[in-house]
């Protein structure tokens, strides 16, 4: 078998040249002059198209990790970036590629309301708890008589809707501000070639 039998691997897509626009923009707002000053007397369109490559295969969301946790008083260069990308910890209620294999001596019964959750999330599109919540709030909210611990449980499913709707609205933040990062890039990129 000749070297080029063997199966490549596939290289990442490079990232969309909007979502570098959009993390720039983010950046120069977090750095203000320190991040545009970097730049200065550069052609940052072809340091942006290396920033692409670099991070080709980084999510939306081990970027919004690496601008949330970029260093302060300094800018970061694209290494300690895309090594900020990688540190992301996985996003709560997303699967990783392959599931951890369950531990001897975890129940049944907990392997199986695990996998409720999960094929819950999978058929919904919600996380369990925020299914949960919802239903104990529709039956209990309104009650006359509450235990003390109902009176908990309502609090706590207040809390658990809250940082779910907060959660989705962030979502819908960050996809609008790539939209607009796509157009700028389209503007920009019709200006240099028109």
């Amino acid at each position: 078998m000749s070297h080029h039998d063997a199966p490549q691997s596939r290289k990442p897509e490079p990232l969309p040249f909007a979502t570098v626009v959009w993390l720039w923009e983010r950046l120069a707002l977090r750095y203000g002059q320190l991040w545009l000053g970097r730049w200065a007397g550069m052609n940052t369109t072809a340091v942006q198209e290396e920033w692409r490559y670099e991070l080709a295969g980084i999510t939306d969301h081990q970027l919004q990790h690496a601008i949330d946790n970029a260093p302060h008083g300094r800018t970061p260069d694209l290494g300690e970036f895309r090594r900020l990308c990688r540190e992301a910890p996985q996003p709560r209620g997303v699967l990783a590629l392959e599931p951890p294999t369950p531990k001897a001596g975890v129940p049944a019964q907990i392997r199986s309301e695990i996998a409720k959750a999960l094929t819950h999330k999978a058929k919904t599109g919600e996380p369990h708890r925020v299914t949960v919540a919802r239903n104990f709030l529709k039956r209990w909210e309104h009650a006359e008589k509450l235990t003390p611990l109902q009176r908990q449980w309502i609090v706590h499913s207040k809390r658990v809707l809250e940082r779910h709707e907060r959660r989705l609205t962030q979502e819908q933040d960050f996809e609008a501000a790539k939209l607009d990062a796509q157009s700028k890039a389209n503007a920009l990129q019709e200006q240099q070639h028109g």
